[in-house]
């Protein structure tokens, strides 16, 4: 039977409402370049959930800070009337983020093979049970993003993870 977990409504959101990256990058790594904040909520339970997107895709990915990811429950939502969640895998979530990525048409041979040994290398970690290195990757995503558009002094929106890299 399948965990369900309700978002907690809370009018005081004080507290929350910040962007905060270090689980989306223990995640993918520098793929978090890939993803914008959109939210955090937290559940009945008391543990606070960040939603990020999928730029490409669409797609959101939920992780709590301890790095548990979760998946929005629709029917459930639906029967329950509020919203709903159910944790998953890690594993999972990279899958069911990066579905339809691989192997795009509109990036070169080389551009489509990096993708695939940064998922794999995400997939990989998350099949351990390890996370990937924050600090790494900000790093990396920091010097890629300044070898492509040089100074990041300016300003970077705080729903993106170049929030991170302009900050580091």
């Amino acid at each position: 039977m399948t965990q369900v977990l309700i978002e907690q409504f809370d009018d005081d959101r004080t507290e929350l409402a910040r962007p905060y990256w270090r689980p989306l990058l223990e995640l993918v790594g520098d793929l978090a370049a890939w993803f914008a904040w959109r939210d955090d909520f937290r559940l009945e339970d008391g543990r606070v959930v960040h939603e990020y997107q999928h730029l490409p895709s669409g797609k959101p990915v939920f992780l709590g800070l301890d790095g548990q990811a979760y998946e929005f429950l629709p029917s459930a939502a639906l029967e329950l009337a509020t919203l709903a969640y159910s944790p998953i895998t890690r594993v999972q979530a990279i899958d069911e983020a990066f579905l339809g990525y691989r192997g795009l048409r509109c990036l070169s041979r080389a551009e489509r093979d990096d993708l695939e040994r940064r998922i794999d290398l995400a997939l990989d970690h998350a099949e351990q049970g390890r996370p990937m290195c924050a600090e790494t990757a900000a790093r990396e995503m920091r010097e890629l993003y300044a070898a492509e558009y040089g100074d990041l002094t300016g300003p970077v929106s705080t729903t993106s993870p170049l929030s991170i890299v302009a900050r580091s």
